[in-house]
Order: structure tokens, then sequence, then C-alpha cells
């Protein structure tokens, strides 16, 4: 369980695990490789054989406890993958998922930012919790770079 954030060029994740009721710090559930990061929301286990696969090129298994969200660390674009290896691409807005992803959707869809998205569902979700986790695109960082404020 956990909760994810997704908009454009940036992921955000919490970095509680939780196995039988029981809270742990340890980041398991984020994967960065060269070109993607991932994050598993549901069975950590079951998500990490599957973003395994996809790595190393293979033909992964079939999700059944387990979803994973994903961006392109070059372009910001964000994926979903349910019950499949087929990435699902994102085409709302912003995306949040796993068991604090109903209060960060609305935190979001109020004007927080991903981060504070989190951040909220961590405060009312057991489940989510522990540092705060921000991946961004590479396109975001170069985006932002150029940011003036009369731009």
């Amino acid at each position: 369980m956990t909760t994810v954030v997704w908009k454009k060029g940036i992921l955000v994740c919490d970095s509680q695990s939780t196995s039988f009721n029981i809270r742990s710090e340890g980041s398991y559930k984020l994967v960065i490789d060269e070109n993607m990061a991932y994050v598993v929301t549901g069975s950590t286990a079951e998500g990490l054989s599957v973003i395994d696969a996809l790595i190393k090129g293979e033909e992964p298994s079939k999700l059944k406890e387990a979803e994973i969200v994903a961006m392109d660390l070059e372009t910001g674009d964000g994926y979903v993958y349910e019950y499949s290896s087929v990435p699902l691409p994102i085409r709302d807005k912003f995306y949040a998922g796993g068991s604090g992803g109903d209060i960060a959707l609305g935190a979001l869809a109020m004007g927080a930012t991903p981060e504070e998205a989190v951040r909220i569902a961590s405060k009312y979700d057991v489940y989510t919790g522990g540092k705060v986790q921000i991946v961004y695109s590479k396109k975001w960082k170069e985006k932002k770079k150029n940011y003036t404020k009369d731009s």
C-alpha cells in the first residue's frame, strides 16, 4: 500500500512499506533505471518482479495484486500497468494511485502540488507515510531551468 502521484514530468510517492499491518521505512517500491522510474502499489514483491522483467526486456507475469505507475525519464510521460504488462498511457492532467490515491487525487484537484498531495494523503491514509520521494524528468528539469518570471 502506498500513495503515488504523477503529473507531467513529476513522479512522487511515499517511502513507507506495510506488511501485515506493520509499518517500516524502506523504499522498495520506487525503482529507477536508465529510462524509466517505476512505483509499485499493492503487492511489492509482485510489482518488483514485473519491473525487473520489464527492465531486462523479458515478458513479465500478469499483475494480480499490484499496480505500477511509471514515468519516462526523458519526456515525463506517465503510464499505468494494471493486470498486464501493457503500459496504459495516462491521458489526464494528473494521476494518483495506491491506498491514499483518492485523498491525493482530491488534493490535486484542489490545486495541491504532487508533493503536497502525497503529504496530505499520508496524514489520513494509514498505509502512506515516511519520506516523500520525488523524481523529475529531464524535460521537466530543462523547463524549470529555463523558466523566468517574465516567461
